[in-house]
């Protein structure tokens, strides 16, 4: 920053990467590029973003809030929430208990993959870091290879028809095939674990399909307070995919028709997912630890307990968190922010917490 003071990006990674006082030289660096009238759009969007997170540190909330909606703001992202709604109808509608009954037998009896689901923020990359650290078991991380599968199924079908609707117009052949592609990407990462982990969230999406091609495969859904889920991802710059999350109304629309999938699928699924509440989780870390591998199906491991000595690679936001003893620092974090969150609190229908 001393070689090029007007880098915002270099602010926005800077303030990542560590815990800031309210004394700190950056401050008065950062202030002052905020006051700048020459900002283009997407260095005010990073410089919010930075900004958010060290006065978050400083616990200075009013502030880190206006610096965050600053950066959400000039993010000028769009979501269309009522497309939205419409694919998850389309979804709920296809994948009935019938369907995924009659379809189930023509996927791949495999126990290796195992999908942890759910909104991001969620405590997912802390669920693969705490399973991968047992011997038994790789984390590989965030795949995109189910949403990539579903979107390739209409080539097969006869006639052709989007997803989801393909699905029942495929040769029984192909959902063997499928399933058999995805188990040999999976062995590209490990040729021995006894499980491997698709940690990628947005997969809540697709357990209709994973039903279908991995009917033994289990599913663990990580979930966490809505306004500490949906704030969290408020106040994190994702890089793309995520265009829902740059808005807070319609983050609690988005969390909502998740919401709605997620009962849909309690219904009609053969293997209940595992429900995974993060505050349970820090609560009593080993008792959770225990039936989550016991979930599995595998033996229990102390490994598992130390997960943040656990040496593989993490790509997420979550990467600086789950290298540290567990803590109770993403618990109730709405609440410094809470004279903020009506908007949010009325599309959530939240009248209490």
């Amino acid at each position: 920053m001393n070689l090029k003071p007007d880098y915002a990006e270099a602010y926005f990674n800077y303030s990542a990467a560590r815990k800031f006082a309210f004394d700190d030289p950056i401050v008065p660096h950062l202030e002052q590029q905020l006051s700048r009238s020459d900002l283009s759009d997407e260095d005010r969007c990073f410089l919010g973003f930075a900004a958010g997170k060290i006065f978050n540190d400083i616990k200075d909330y009013d502030k880190a809030f206006s610096f965050y909606e600053m950066g959400n703001r000039f993010k000028n992202s769009q979501f269309e929430i009522d497309q939205f709604r419409r694919e998850i109808d389309r979804l709920i509608s296809f994948f009935s208990t019938e369907r995924i009954q009659q379809l189930s037998s023509l996927g791949v009896s495999s126990k290796v993959p195992v999908f942890i689901v759910g909104m991001p923020r969620t405590g997912t990359t802390l669920v693969e870091q705490i399973l991968s650290s047992h011997p038994e078991v790789h984390g590989a991380g965030e795949l995109p290879d189910i949403s990539s599968i579903a979107g390739t199924m209409k080539q097969y079908a006869i006639p052709k028809t989007d997803f989801p609707e393909c699905v029942a117009n495929l040769p029984e052949n192909a959902f063997a095939g499928f399933a058999d592609a995805y188990l040999r990407r999976l062995r590209t990462f490990d040729h021995s674990a006894v499980r491997i982990i698709d940690k990628m969230p947005a997969n809540f999406l697709h357990l209709g399909l994973i039903a279908i091609l991995f009917p033994e495969a289990k599913v663990i859904h990580c979930q966490r307070h809505p306004l500490d889920t949906c704030l969290s991802c408020y106040f994190q710059r994702f890089r793309r995919g995520h265009d829902y999350s740059f808005n807070l109304t319609h983050l609690g629309l988005y969390y909502r028709e998740y919401q709605r999938l997620m009962q849909h699928w309690k219904a009609v699924l053969p293997v209940a997912p595992y429900e995974l509440h993060y505050s349970e989780l820090v609560a009593d870390q080993e008792a959770v630890s225990k039936k989550l591998i016991d979930f599995i199906g595998i033996s229990w491991d102390d490994r598992c307990l130390n997960f943040h000595d656990n040496s593989r690679p993490v790509t997420t936001a979550s990467n600086w968190q789950v290298r540290r003893p567990m803590n109770r620092a993403g618990l109730d974090r709405w609440k410094n922010y809470d004279q903020h969150l009506g908007a949010l609190r009325e599309v959530l229908e939240l009248s209490e917490f």
